[in-house]
């Protein structure tokens, strides 16, 4: 009774001319709302697809190798050092896709035994774009010729579905697809006791997430050796934090990166991620990954002036602190910042020592791991 004395008559007019709805009719306003946003949630990601789109687009036309523009002012790089034969995969996630592979065998095989293989799946870049949506398989074609030469090993140089028009996750099943490829085709084409991965800014991020996704556990892991150039290990950070860790290369030595660019580039790759991946997943971010699907020889490429060098070390320490690895490399490129590697350079430029000696410690490690599974016949 005091209840309902205490509801005044303004109350009692509101609920006679807004009387509750059933409940049927609530579920079907919640639906409706939910459909709602879903629709505008829906509508919004697809401009942003289509601005991601546009904006990469005009790079591929600036920046890739592939690009009819970029070929009138130069020779591509993968035409400078051709590889041995090129080929296709089928790709497991999109049935009308294929993955290209180049392949670059040593003139004459180190091993006389049986063939011996190193398959390095370098998914290389040329610029800023590249490190996410790009074409530019060929860029390290030096890198995959020196290393085939001076080792005597089989290098396969892989392509893999860049954004906007894929997800991370395509890239990341290409990877494992090429891995596939590699053990399927068996002892009589490789050593499989020799397999290495590894890669260059995003390809070394999809070496990384490779290596620590595609099996179970190290004792299950064939592989070897993991080779990381200028990654990025842990998308968590935010994109704004990573300016500041390191001043801005000198000219030509160094990819810089733009704020404006950086948000716009790692946004086309985030925007891709499903919403029920988190950030700190290690199909994402390496650096969360147990420590223990990582092979016994990790190297990591950095540079004095990249922004992101600090990726690189944190997973680095991570690893030592973890204790499970025999042969970790971390070498830091002094005077360079990103991608050095990769850049034109003169025959006396800063670039060409830093680049060699970069080329000269993934050798030395890689040399240290085939020892440890069998001396150099």
């Amino acid at each position: 009774m005091d209840n309902l004395l205490s509801i005044s008559k303004f109350d009692l007019l509101d609920h006679c001319l807004h009387p509750t709805p059933p409940l049927s009719t609530q579920r079907q306003l919640r639906i409706q709302s939910a459909t709602n946003s879903s629709l505008t949630a829906a509508l919004m990601a697809y401009i942003h697809y289509l601005g991601y789109k546009a904006f990469t687009v005009f790079v591929r036309l600036l920046s890739s190798d592939y690009s009819w523009l970029v070929q009138l002012v130069k020779t591509p790089k993968y035409k400078l050092y051709p590889p041995s034969s090129i080929y296709y995969i089928p790709s497991s996630k999109d049935k009308e896709r294929k993955i290209r592979i180049h392949q670059y065998s040593p003139p004459q095989p180190m091993f006389h035994s049986r063939p011996r293989h190193c398959a390095n799946g370098y998914w290389p870049l040329i610029s800023v774009a590249a490190a996410f949506c790009v074409p530019a398989l060929g860029n390290e074609a030096d890198y995959c010729q020196h290393l085939a030469q001076k080792l005597g090993i089989t290098v396969l140089d892989c392509d893999y579905a860049k954004a906007p028009e894929y997800s991370w996750l395509h890239a990341l099943a290409d990877a494992q697809d090429v891995l596939g490829h590699v053990f399927s085709a068996g002892h009589d084409r490789f050593d499989l006791t020799r397999v290495t991965i590894g890669g260059c800014s995003s390809g070394a991020t999809l070496a990384l997430c490779t290596a620590a996704t595609a099996f179970p556990t190290r004792e299950t892991s064939p592989l070897l050796a993991v080779i990381s150039s200028h990654s990025v290990t842990n998308f968590t950070i935010e994109t704004a934090q990573r300016f500041g860790s390191a001043e801005p290369a000198p000219d030509g030595l160094g990819l810089n990166f733009p704020p404006h660019m950086a948000r716009i580039i790692l946004g086309s790759f985030l925007s891709q991620i499903p919403p029920e991946i988190p950030l700190n997943d290690p199909r994402v971010s390496p650096v969360f990954a147990d420590p223990r699907r990582y092979p016994k020889t990790m190297v990591f490429i950095t540079s004095e002036h990249d922004i992101l060098r600090r990726d690189s070390e944190e997973m680095a320490d991570k690893l030592r602190g973890a204790g499970l690895t025999e042969d970790l490399v971390v070498y830091k490129a002094a005077g360079v910042g990103h991608i050095f590697e990769t850049l034109p350079r003169n025959p006396d430029s800063l670039l060409v020592l830093r680049t060699d000696e970069a080329y000269r410690t993934v050798v030395d490690a890689l040399r240290r791991a085939y020892n440890r599974v069998g001396a150099w016949e």
